[in-house]
């Protein structure tokens, strides 16, 4: 009987000719087709090695992959995500609800609540993110929230949100180059979708703010979209001091986001993930009380009607996408 093993991503292309009857299945992003089966090194050497063990790196720094969104750690996340967004649809405030529903948008947010390993009572900054579904999830979840966007009316609006739920949340009007914090204040950083937005000088401004408030051991996670080379952010970190969590060098696979109607292959401008550590350790935090299975009170109220409508016709639509529905045909990307 032959091994089964459990590939992530390895470099290199497959060659089950030296090993016949090998098993491949991928645990989590993988492919199932012909056309873009799983990778790694084909050298005879490697199999022997592999021959009793389960292989499962972390898989960060790299670019968005719908595939990924498979993984039922990645589906609960997402579940939890959306859910909190039609709670805040019920508050009335408004709220930042750009591509919310977009697979991208849950890409990127599922990446960073699966690999930044966020526990309650741990104080979190999310940069250029006042007033996000994200943000107020992870007040929801028990993290000491903080943020700091150059719209004052957000931070008015996340505010009042934040007192409506009941969740902690500091909310700060400021420039992403001048944190208003301590040395060594958070646990961990994240922004989603800002540093492409950003000049050059205030990127490298921002990542020595990070490197000046985040604490030995912190986490910083970000994510972006468009034209954004991995050496902006990767080069100037690591210069910083912070080591690269996952891939050491960023993973540049190309991605099938789709296809038209008249079955030509379309490649958008990519959105992807970097994750780094601060060298130390981080203390872990006292959590008091007992876990709950629920985020906050909010979740355990009647869900309105019509907030029920909206919640049947997403069901309806991810049954679709399980059937192979196309999300991004309807996007503002297509």
């Amino acid at each position: 009987m032959h091994p089964t093993y459990f590939i992530h991503s390895l470099a290199g292309p497959v060659n089950t000719t030296e090993r016949p009857g090998l098993r491949l299945i991928a645990v989590s992003g993988g492919y199932t087709n012909d056309r873009t089966i799983f990778y790694f090194n084909s050298h005879k050497e490697t199999f022997n090695q592999m021959e009793n063990s389960m292989i499962e790196p972390i898989v960060c720094n790299k670019f968005s992959d719908k595939f990924d969104l498979y993984d039922i750690a990645r589906r609960s996340i997402c579940d939890r995500y959306l859910l909190l967004r039609y709670i805040l649809k019920g508050t009335g405030v408004d709220y930042s609800d750009h591509m919310s529903t977009s697979w991208l948008k849950l890409w990127e947010i599922s990446s960073v609540l699966l690999y930044g390993n966020f526990t309650r009572n741990q104080v979190v900054l999310d940069a250029g993110g006042t007033g996000t579904v994200f943000s107020f999830l992870l007040a929801a979840e028990g993290c000491c929230v903080e943020t700091i966007d150059i719209s004052g009316q957000k931070v008015i609006d996340a505010d009042r949100i934040a007192e409506l739920l009941r969740i902690q949340m500091k909310n700060y009007c400021g420039n992403m180059r001048f944190i208003p914090a301590d040395n060594r204040y958070y646990d961990k950083i994240v922004s989603i979708c800002v540093l492409e937005h950003m000049s050059l000088a205030d990127r490298l401004s921002f990542y020595q703010e990070c490197s000046r408030v985040l604490k030995p051991g912190g986490l910083v996670c970000f994510t972006f979209e468009g034209a954004l080379a991995e050496n902006e952010v990767m080069k100037p970190m690591t210069a910083l001091g912070f080591h690269t969590v996952g891939n050491e060098t960023f993973s540049r696979r190309s991605i099938d986001f789709g296809t038209t109607r008249s079955g030509e292959t379309i490649r958008h401008r990519p959105f992807g993930s970097f994750f780094f550590r601060k060298p130390g350790t981080l203390s872990p935090k006292p959590i008091p009380g007992y876990v709950t299975t629920e985020a906050f009170p909010k979740l355990n109220l009647p869900i309105p009607d019509h907030i029920r409508s909206i919640l049947e016709m997403e069901q309806l639509k991810q049954h679709k996408f399980d059937e192979g529905f196309d999300y991004h045909e309807h996007s503002q990307y297509a």
